[in-house]
């Protein structure tokens, strides 16, 4: 696949590909994220439970009936969330490369205002989340998952790029 991206193909399965990994990446991350991070507060799956019933229940954050089922249906909200994430990305990263003078700058852009959506959505559609699990958290979860889907991006699309950032941190 390197070989495809070196010429800056963009055919179906690219975009599946790049698609799935935004997804899975993008994904876990944050999911782990707040699994170490409530598990180190004691309570495992509560983030998970807190963002379902929000969503899920439409139950105010107090009153909301943080279980293990909840946790359950909002994670698999967060996996079809994050496919469609996924595929929306991916063909906008690819049309990014096709038509953009500086893409790199472009797609840092795009991630920028993705993160930014994802807050704007969590606080719509899941009023009082984000006061339960805190900005700072959040934040932090989506700042990480961006890096990590940036540096598969690059990896992936500037090869060149992710061999001078290899060399520049003597991981080369």
């Amino acid at each position: 696949m390197e070989a495809t991206r070196e010429t800056n193909s963009h055919a179906i399965p690219d975009l599946i590909h790049d698609a799935l990994f935004i997804a899975i990446i993008g994904g876990a991350v944050t999911a782990l994220f707040f699994l170490v991070l409530d598990s180190f507060q004691g309570a495992p799956y509560h983030t998970a439970a807190v963002m379902g019933a929000a969503l899920l229940e439409g139950t105010a954050i107090g009153e909301a009936s943080l279980s293990l089922d909840v946790a359950a249906l909002y994670s698999r909200f967060h996996i079809f969330a994050f496919a469609l994430l996924g595929i929306v990305l991916s063909f906008a990263i690819h049309q990014v490369e096709r038509r953009a003078d500086h893409p790199g700058r472009a797609m840092a852009a795009m991630i920028l205002v993705v993160v930014a959506s994802i807050f704007a959505l969590i606080a719509s559609l899941m009023p009082g989340a984000l006061s339960q699990v805190g900005i700072l958290p959040v934040a932090m979860a989506l700042a990480l998952a961006a890096l990590c889907v940036a540096a598969y991006l690059t990896h992936e699309h500037r090869p060149a790029r992710w061999r001078s950032l290899k060399e520049a941190a003597h991981l080369a």
